[in-house]
């Protein structure tokens, strides 16, 4: 090969190899920045965790059967369905999750309210417009007892968290 022809094999090499260097490096920089990007979004598991502690936690507003000693879950006595039970079930005094339950009796139509931190749900739920505060509405279909009667209710349940 003279001059001319070596320069152009030398030249051919440096081209393949700076495409291969240029490929593995945005390659290197795509999967770096994929793991960087991946979290983990634990708010819907938080909520289902309260919300299920809500309806069965025999401490909560779950009916409890004090001779067998056992708690029926998705029957609300209605005893029970007040504030001063929900805080002393949950201490959420200190966390930034706020509540409000709204149980409507569907026969009578008669609805009752408690909350959980009523405080900071008057404050947090009209802000859940901006994303600092996200807000869940969960419905469920639930009984009543109450005078020793099953009744037929909706329970709505409006959680309310800070993301602070």
């Amino acid at each position: 090969m003279n001059k001319k022809g070596i320069s152009f094999n030398i030249l051919n090499m440096a081209l393949f190899r700076l495409m291969f260097i240029t490929i593995l490096l945005f390659l290197l920089y795509f999967f770096s920045t994929s793991l960087i990007q991946t979290n983990i979004d634990v708010n819907n598991v938080r909520d289902m965790v309260l919300l299920n502690r809500i309806l069965y936690s025999p401490n909560s507003i779950s009916y409890n059967d004090n001779y067998l000693d056992r708690s029926y879950p998705g029957i609300i006595d209605t005893a029970k369905f007040n504030d001063y039970t929900l805080t002393k079930a949950f201490n959420y005094s200190k966390n930034k999750i706020a509540v409000k339950l709204e149980l409507t009796n569907l026969e009578s139509k008669e609805v009752q309210e408690a909350h959980i931190n009523k405080k900071w749900y008057d404050r947090w739920a009209p802000l859940t417009k901006f994303e600092q505060y996200d807000k869940q509405i969960e419905w469920r279909y639930v009984l009543i007892k109450d005078n020793g009667q099953l009744q037929k209710a909706m329970l709505r349940i409006d959680m309310v968290t800070s993301n602070e």
